[in-house]
């Protein structure tokens, strides 16, 4: 050491600790907005692939007056019939899924049947004309879509008029239970980035251990992503940590919902 005490390069302990604390700071900074970036980027892609959803749903229905049916989510991506809507129209609950062969076989059910009208599965891609990576959105999950199955029926949307009280089956909430809406005919909806319920690319259903009560509600599962009774109700809210303490109740579903006004043709519209 020099004289006075100057020591002659180098950093001492004291020095090296506080660079390393600057810099994981920096780094943690950096990966944090970086985080952030990717999540922005991946919501503006789930808002993209909802629109040609929404969008095919609008052309399927102007083509041939009425919705699709649902597709089996139980079916692999690679897999013939994945995305095909399950069949008979107006009836695309018992027995009715492309699962072998060049006809339909009468042992795969719906997805989901609440006994009464509304049958639900996932977004049945190849029957919309879309390619099968629109059935899945940014985490992977697929796309889930319920109906009312009579507005799938032959020409439904001329039986069931705008004005008509009688169609719209699925009961829509908000956070709290209040209700948004008690008569949609349709909705689409994805499981967000926990995934909690949603169909993988192989035909099984993700558990991220999701406690939130209103995930379970959508999902109509359990934490453990078991189906539980499906009842043709869901709930939609803005993406929230309900419970600091508990890290898996969190909320990150994204849904759609449509009446049946929200699917207007030239005839809705004109005078008769």
């Amino acid at each position: 050491m020099e004289a006075g005490g100057k020591h002659k390069g180098g950093f001492t302990l004291i020095e090296l600790a506080l660079v390393l604390v600057v810099l994981s700071l920096l780094v943690a900074g950096v990966a944090s907005v970086v985080t952030q970036n990717i999540r922005r980027a991946k919501a503006a892609e789930l808002q993209s692939k909802l629109d040609a959803i929404e969008t095919a749903l609008l052309d399927f229905r102007q083509r041939n007056g009425r919705l699709p049916c649902p597709a089996d989510g139980t079916l692999a991506v690679n897999t013939q019939y994945f995305g095909v809507e399950t069949i008979p129209a107006g009836d695309c609950t018992n027995g009715s899924s492309y699962t072998s062969g060049n006809s339909p076989s009468n042992t795969q059910s719906a997805d989901f049947y609440d006994g009464i009208n509304t049958t639900a599965g996932i977004v049945p891609v190849k029957t919309l004309g879309l390619p099968d990576a629109a059935a899945f959105d940014p985490w992977g999950g697929a796309f889930f879509y319920a109906v009312d199955k009579r507005i799938t029926g032959i020409n439904a949307f001329a039986a069931y008029l705008v004005t008509d009280t009688g169609i719209g089956s699925i009961t829509v909430n908000d956070g709290a239970g209040n209700a948004r809406v008690t008569q949609a005919i349709a909705l689409v909806m994805s499981f967000g980035e926990d995934g909690h319920g949603a169909y993988q690319f192989g035909g099984g259903r993700k558990s991220s251990g999701s406690t939130n009560l209103n995930e379970q509600t959508n999902c109509h599962c359990n934490s453990s992503a078991t189906a539980q009774t499906f009842n043709a109700t869901f709930v939609q809210q803005t993406a929230a940590t309900t419970n600091n303490a508990d890290p898996l109740n969190i909320f990150d579903d994204v849904l759609r919902y449509y009446v049946r006004s929200s699917f207007l043709s030239a005839t809705d519209i004109s005078p008769r």
